[in-house]
C-alpha cells in the first residue's frame, strides 16, 4: 500500500495535513480512499484463511484498485470530474467498402442469431445500402457487455423508426446469450453468437493482455516478451492485472468515475431505465439532480456484478481466453464506414450517446466524416 502511495506523483501532498483539509486537492476523497483499502484489506486477508481464491483474488484486485488511484490521476473536488477522467476516444473515418466489407477474411465469417439459431454473414449484415449500427460485444459475462447492451436499448425503438438496422454480437454460447438477453432486455432477434471470436480478430479488435492480436498496433502488454513470459498464465491472472488497468487503459479511471459522479453525464435513470428500482435511483437525488450522482453508476456496476458472478460458467464462453477480448461498435452506410470503435481496455466500450447521434443523424453523410477525434 505504502509503495503505491509514494509511487505517486502526489505523495508529498498526501503525507501533509493540508492535503486532508483541503478540498480543493481532492483531499476530501481521500477518507474514502483509505476506508476502502482498509476494508479490502481485510477482506483479502479473511478470504486467504478461508481459502477461498476467487474471492481472494477479486477482494485483492479491489484492494489494489483503491491504493493505484493515487498513481493513476489526482482526485478533485469540483464537479466530480476531469479531462483525465474521460475513458475513451472514439474515432470516426471515411473508410471505403474495399478497406473493410470487401476484405477477403471477412467472407467466411458467420454469426449465429440467438433468436432462431440461423447463420448469418457478418459482411451480409454491414452490406447495403441502408444505415446499420453494430456494436461488438465482449463475452456475455462482462460489465462492458451489460452495460452497452442497457444502454443501447432506449435507442432501439429511435432506430427502427429512422430506418435504421441495429444488431449486436457477442462472445460465448448460445445459451450464455439467451440468458444475458433475459437479464439485460435487449432483444434476441438483434443478437448474434460469435463462439470463437473470429469477427473480433478480423475486424482488428484488442486481444487483451497477454493475447496476440491481428493487425494490432503493438502495444507493451502485447509485445513478444510479455507474450512468451505468460504464455502458461490463466485468464483469470491476466484478467485481474487488466482490472488494476495494467494494460487496460482508462480502466481505472473509469471505475472511480463510478464512484465520484460525473457533472458533465446524465443522471443514471435516463441512460441505464429499469436496471435500479426506482427506489435507489430516488436515494441519490439528495445529491442533486441533473447530472450522473456519486456512487450511481457504481451502484449499476454493483447489481451487473451480481447477474455475472451468480451465473459465471453459463455467461462466460468455454475458451478462457476469451474472456480478455475487447469489442467495438461501428456505423455502416452504403459500404462505407461512418463511425468505428475499438476498446483499448475494460470499461472501454464506445460512447452509446455519440455512436447513437451519428446514426439517427440522417444528414450525416459517409464522405463528409473524415476527422479523428
Amino acid at each position: 500500500n505504502f509503495l503505491l502511495r509514494f509511487s505517486s506523483s502526489d505523495a508529498p501532498d498526501i503525507i501533509s495535513t493540508r492535503y486532508w483539509q483541503n478540498p480543493s486537492s481532492g483531499g476530501v476523497y481521500t477518507p474514502i480512499i483509505e476506508l476502502s483499502s482498509i476494508f479490502f484489506s481485510l477482506l483479502v486477508a479473511a478470504t486467504w484463511k478461508m481459502g477461498s481464491f476467487f474471492y481472494f483474488s477479486m477482494f485483492l484486485m479491489l484492494n489494489i484498485t483503491a491504493n493505484a488511484t493515487f498513481s493513476s490521476f489526482r482526485l478533485r473536488n469540483k464537479g466530480f470530474t476531469s479531462p483525465s477522467l474521460r475513458r475513451f476516444r472514439s474515432h470516426m473515418t471515411s473508410v471505403r467498402a474495399t478497406e473493410l466489407l470487401e476484405n477477403e477474411a471477412m467472407n467466411g465469417l458467420e454469426i449465429e442469431r440467438v433468436s432462431d439459431g440461423e447463420s448469418k454473414k457478418v459482411k451480409d449484415l454491414l452490406s447495403g445500402k441502408k444505415r446499420v449500427v453494430a456494436a461488438f460485444f465482449t463475452q456475455w459475462g462482462d460489465f462492458d457487455s451489460f452495460e452497452m447492451a442497457q444502454r443501447m436499448i432506449p435507442y432501439i425503438e429511435k432506430l427502427k423508426e429512422k430506418d435504421v438496422d441495429v444488431f449486436a454480437v457477442g462472445i460465448g454460447t448460445m445459451d450464455g446469450a439467451k440468458e444475458f438477453s433475459e437479464l439485460t432486455g435487449f432483444p434476441s432477434s438483434m443478437l448474434y453468437v460469435d463462439s470463437d471470436a473470429d469477427s473480433y480478430k478480423t475486424l482488428g479488435f484488442a486481444p487483451g493482455f497477454g493475447r496476440r492480436g491481428i493487425d494490432q498496433p503493438s502495444k507493451w502488454w502485447n509485445s513478444d516478451p510479455v507474450l512468451s513470459t505468460t504464455e502458461e498464465w490463466s485468464p483469470y491472472a491476466k484478467l485481474l492485472l487488466m482490472c488494476a488497468g495494467i494494460g487496460s487503459p482508462g480502466t481505472l479511471q473509469e471505475v472511480f468515475r463510478g464512484y465520484l459522479g460525473d457533472r458533465d453525464a446524465p443522471e443514471i435513470s435516463k441512460r441505464f431505465p429499469k436496471v435500479l428500482p426506482e427506489a435507489m435511483t430516488n436515494l441519490f437525488g439528495v445529491l442533486g439532480e441533473g447530472y450522473q450522482r456519486p456512487f450511481e453508476l457504481a451502484t449499476v456496476r454493483l447489481v451487473n456484478m451480481g447477474n455475472i458472478l451468480t451465473r459465471w460458467d453459463k455467461l462466460t464462453p468455454e475458451d478462457k481466453q476469451l474472456i480478455l477480448q475487447r469489442g467495438g461498435a461501428l456505423v455502416v452506410e452504403d459500404g462505407k464506414v461512418l463511425y468505428s470503435h475499438k476498446d483499448e481496455g475494460i470499461l472501454g466500450y464506445a460512447d452509446v450517446d455519440k455512436l447513437m447521434e451519428i446514426a439517427l443523424d440522417s444528414q450525416q453523410k459517409a464522405d463528409a466524416v473524415s476527422s479523428s477525434m
